[in-house]
């Protein structure tokens, strides 16, 4: 039986995982920080990335890819301390958003209904 592209990648990153002696959420997790980097240092240069990896930047790894998600304009040309607040902000937004969704999530389909009305969604 052939195996699907997403069993392949999960096989390699349970072996990069054992390599290291780390989870294969690690895996994953740092493959899209390494992702993030690359695409902040397209925009920011050389010298960000610099900053970046020796710590000065006060950037945590969640910052940096929640900022590479961002478009290029909103971050080009900001300062170190600009790039924290903005990403401290868009944390902020999501953390509303995913309680507002968990939240609907948990309420009886009955009432989620009434409140697709509510909204002008229909139901």
């Amino acid at each position: 039986m052939k195996k699907s592209h997403t069993e392949t990648r999960g096989d390699r990153a349970a072996i990069v995982a054992r390599h290291f002696g780390c989870s294969r959420a690690t895996v994953f997790r740092d493959a899209r920080y390494a992702a993030a980097v690359d695409a902040m240092t397209a925009v920011l240069g050389e010298d960000f990335k610099t900053r970046l990896l020796a710590g000065r930047t006060g950037l945590t790894n969640k910052a940096v890819v929640a900022l590479a998600a961002l478009p290029d304009e909103a971050i080009r040309g900001r300062s170190d301390a600009e790039l924290k607040q903005l990403a401290a902000g868009r944390r902020q937004r999501r953390t509303r958003l995913d309680r507002a969704r968990a939240a609907y999530v948990a309420m009886p389909p009955a009432e989620r209904d009434e409140f697709r009305r509510w909204l002008g969604e229909g139901g």
